[in-house]
């Protein structure tokens, strides 16, 4: 089970999360060209709306996945788990949980959904986090040896981008039709 909740949870940041920063990026430059305004915003919305939903479920994922974490521990691990959630250092392992169910959260404010500015930061903030800034600053430290350099490949980067905007457009557009779906249901 906590494997199970452990992948949910890194689907919703990395995939969900991230893919909306780059769709945010791509929708306001789709948006000044585009002519049909009304199903582009209406997409939107949706795409909003999942992430809305999308931050509800990643906070309350990741306090189950801590519960069951915690129960399966011997002794010494729940103590140990204990010190890293009240000790000197406690907001380190809070701030990231509160700050994406936070800001998925703000984007119910309808004035903060629609400016382009804290849309940007909002997918920067999704995109960069302290600890993916750890983790770049400790591979270009080490891979600034020449038997490295053959590693990086920015083309993997650009598909992994791409897949992961196109896979969240995909959820998004199922959500869109079946949300849409239900409602001229409900009207007939």
């Amino acid at each position: 089970m906590f494997e199970i909740l452990s992948l949910l949870i890194d689907f919703i940041s990395l995939d969900m999360f991230v893919a909306f920063a780059w769709y945010a990026i791509v929708f306001y430059l789709v948006k000044v060209f585009s002519k049909k305004k009304e199903l582009l915003l209406a997409f939107d919305d949706s795409a909003t709306q999942l992430m809305i939903y999308s931050g509800l479920v990643f906070g309350f994922l990741s306090i189950i996945r801590m519960i069951v974490g915690y129960v399966a521990m011997n002794e010494a691990e729940q103590h140990q788990f204990t010190q890293r959630f009240t000790g000197p250092y406690w907001f380190a392992v809070w701030v990231q949980l509160l700050f994406w169910v936070g800001l998925s959260q703000l984007l119910r404010v309808k004035g903060l959904r629609k400016a382009v500015l804290f849309r940007f930061i909002v997918g920067i903030s999704f995109v960069i986090t302290f600890e993916r800034l750890t983790i770049i600053i400790v591979s270009f430290h080490r891979d600034y040896l020449p038997s490295f350099y053959f590693n990086f490949s920015i083309s993997y980067v650009i598909m992994n981008i791409l897949l992961k905007v196109a896979l969240f457009m995909v959820i998004t557009g199922l959500y869109y039709f079946s949300k849409n779906y239900l409602k001229n249901r409900k009207l007939t």
